[in-house]
């Protein structure tokens, strides 16, 4: 998981921001557009009789194509789980929802502190 801070405070979420996703689906559209492309190639190399081309082309088209379908589904399962967390008075607030069903869960842990009066005479650095 990717934890994202939010400025100053103590919250983390592993949203992913708007600019991050335009970036994302660019780089993945680069890559549709270059397999597309060595693909189309293959195809006129066979016109040409290239044959070592054609089998270079085709394997690069596939490996590119295969390799960015691989990272499209692994990023949608990363960011079908929203997952926000952050530290409030009453505890430690989680809230995980699955965006394919629109199921959520909400827990807060509160935080117990043992807070006990130490005795200086116990204390072996009191003087």
């Amino acid at each position: 998981m990717i934890e994202m801070r939010e400025k100053e405070d103590l919250k983390y979420s592993n949203d992913i921001p708007g600019w991050a996703r335009i970036v994302q689906m660019i780089i993945l559209w680069f890559l549709y557009l270059i397999g597309i492309t060595a693909f189309g190639f293959g195809i006129l190399l066979i016109y040409w009789q290239q044959w070592f081309g054609v089998i270079a082309c085709f394997a690069v088209s596939g490996f590119i194509l295969w390799a960015s379908s691989i990272i499209k589904k692994s990023n949608k399962m990363y960011s079908d789980i929203d997952l926000k967390c952050e530290l409030q008075e009453e505890g430690y607030y989680t809230y995980v929802q699955n965006k394919k069903n629109k199921r959520g869960v909400e827990t807060i842990r509160s935080i117990r502190t043992n807070a006990r009066s130490i005795d200086r005479s116990d204390n072996p650095l009191s003087v």
